[in-house]
C-alpha cells in the first residue's frame, strides 16, 4: 500500500466518523479568515474552479486553508461547524499556472506543453499535483472552523461578467443536494430524512450565495481582496466584468 492509499484510507475513516455523528458531506473547497477564524465554503463539482478560488485567496494572504475538495457541515446551537479533510490539496495544471507561487512547481517541457494548450482544455486537464500549503503558499492549514458564508459556484467558462445573488432556504438546499457526496456502500445513512433535515438547519443558519457569469477564480479572488468584508458578503452584489 503506497502513501496515497494510506492517506485516502485515513481520510475515509475520518469522514465516516463525522457522518456517523450527523455531518453532511459536500463537494466543496473552503478557507478560513485568518483574523476572525470564520470560514467561507465554495460549493462546486469537478471543474468548477473551487480549488483554484480557495488557493487564490490563500495566496493573497489573510486566509488559512481548510479544504479543496470535501467539507463536512453540521448545525450546532446557533451556528454551523465546518470540518475539512486533513490532507494536502491535489490540484490540476490550470490551478498551478494561474498562481504566481504555484506556477514555479511546473518547469521545463511540462510547463511548455501546458502553456500551448487552449485555455478551456487546460481548465479541464486532470493531472494532479500535491500542494504543501505552508511550504508553497506560506499559509496555515486548519481542520475545522465556524462557517460564515457559502458560495455556490454556478459560473461557466463560456459566460460573461460575474454576478452574485443571495439564495433562499430552498435554493441553498438545492445547491447542497447537487454537491452532496457519500461513501457508497460504506455510507449507511438514510439518504432522505436525516440528511435533508440537517441541510435545512444549515440553510437557515448561514447565508448562501450563488456566483454566476464567467468562471474566473483569479478575477473573483482579486475583486474580493480589493474590497472590504462588508462588500464581499453583501447579499446581492453585481461583481462586474471578469478581466
Amino acid at each position: 500500500m503506497d502513501v496515497n492509499q494510506v492517506v485516502n484510507l485515513i481520510g475515509t475513516l475520518f469522514g465516516l466518523s463525522l457522518i456517523r455523528h450527523g455531518y453532511v458531506m459536500l463537494h466543496a473547497s473552503a478557507v478560513a479568515d485568518a483574523g476572525t477564524g470564520e470560514a467561507i465554503a465554495f460549493l462546486g463539482n469537478s471543474g468548477s474552479g473551487k480549488s483554484s478560488l480557495a488557493l487564490q485567496l490563500v495566496e493573497r494572504g489573510g486566509y488559512d486553508f481548510l479544504s479543496n475538495d470535501r467539507i463536512f457541515l453540521k448545525a450546532i446551537d446557533d451556528g454551523v461547524t465546518i470540518v475539512g479533510l486533513p490532507k494536502k490539496p491535489r490540484v490540476n495544471p490550470g490551478t498551478l499556472l494561474a498562481s504566481a507561487a504555484l506556477s514555479r512547481l511546473v518547469v521545463g517541457s511540462r510547463r511548455h506543453a501546458y502553456e500551448q494548450l487552449p485555455a478551456d482544455e487546460l481548465w479541464h486537464l486532470e493531472e494532479k499535483t500535491d500542494i504543501d500549503v505552508e511550504d508553497h503558499l506560506g499559509a496555515r492549514s486548519k481542520i475545522s472552523a465556524r462557517l460564515g458564508h457559502v458560495y455556490s459556484l454556478e459560473w461557466r467558462r463560456s459566460d460573461e461578467g460575474l454576478r452574485q445573488e443571495s439564495l433562499d432556504v430552498d435554493g441553498a438546499m438545492a445547491a447542497m443536494r447537487v454537491t452532496s457526496k457519500d461513501y457508497g456502500p460504506y455510507d449507511r445513512r438514510d439518504p432522505g430524512g436525516p440528511v435533508e433535515a440537517e441541510m435545512e438547519r444549515i440553510a437557515r443558519l448561514v447565508p448562501f450565495m450563488r456566483i454566476t457569469g464567467k468562471a474566473d477564480p483569479r478575477g473573483l479572488a482579486e475583486h474580493w481582496r480589493a474590497g472590504s468584508a462588508e462588500r464581499r458578503y453583501r447579499r446581492v452584489e453585481p461583481v462586474g466584468g471578469a478581466p
